[in-house]
């Protein structure tokens, strides 16, 4: 996560001088990065959904008039997402299904849809009419029909990381 911000000075601030806190769920580190221009960067990242409090500070005296209080919302973590009732056999040309489950970073389960899952396949020929259908529940419904007999490997994975119960085989 990240905003600008334009000091309404007429100094041009250094870095050194500027505090961000911000508190809330968690409390975060932020790194301000100063784009040149009197135009500043603050870049930092929520684990923990909910709302925050970020006050920007120079000299003691607050950067806003009314401080930002941007809200996280809950999403998808790759480590506690997982992979089910995926079948190890099916019949080649039988269309069959799997599911995703999303978790978020303390192991909750996520409540609505939306998040960047992906989904590829290997095997002795392509999986046909592969389609990740999104419940907007937190479960993500994964349809395909294997064509010939052979071994498939699914892999599912979230932000470039495979999630729990991925890569996984099955035979056609």
């Amino acid at each position: 996560f990240f905003f600008f911000f334009f000091p309404p000075l007429v100094k041009v601030l250094r870095v050194q001088e500027i505090q961000v806190n911000i508190s809330g769920p968690q409390s975060l580190k932020a790194s301000v990065i100063d784009n040149g221009g009197g135009n500043y960067l603050v870049e930092y990242k929520p684990m923990l959904c909910g709302t925050y409090r970020i006050d920007v500070t120079w000299s003691g005296h607050s950067v806003f008039d009314k401080v930002p209080e941007p809200v996280v919302f809950d999403f998808a973590s790759s480590l506690y997402s997982f992979v089910y009732n995926a079948p190890n056999r099916v019949l080649p040309g039988q269309r069959c299904s799997f599911k995703i489950k999303a978790k978020d970073n303390n192991d909750r389960d996520i409540l609505r849809g939306g998040d960047g899952f992906e989904v590829t396949c290997s095997g002795p020929k392509s999986a046909e009419g592969l389609r990740l259908r999104d419940t907007n529940t937190g479960e993500y419904i994964l349809e395909f029909l294997l064509p010939v007999p052979g071994t498939y490997t699914f892999n599912v994975s979230l932000d470039g990381t495979n999630i729990q119960g991925s890569p996984l085989q099955i035979q056609a």
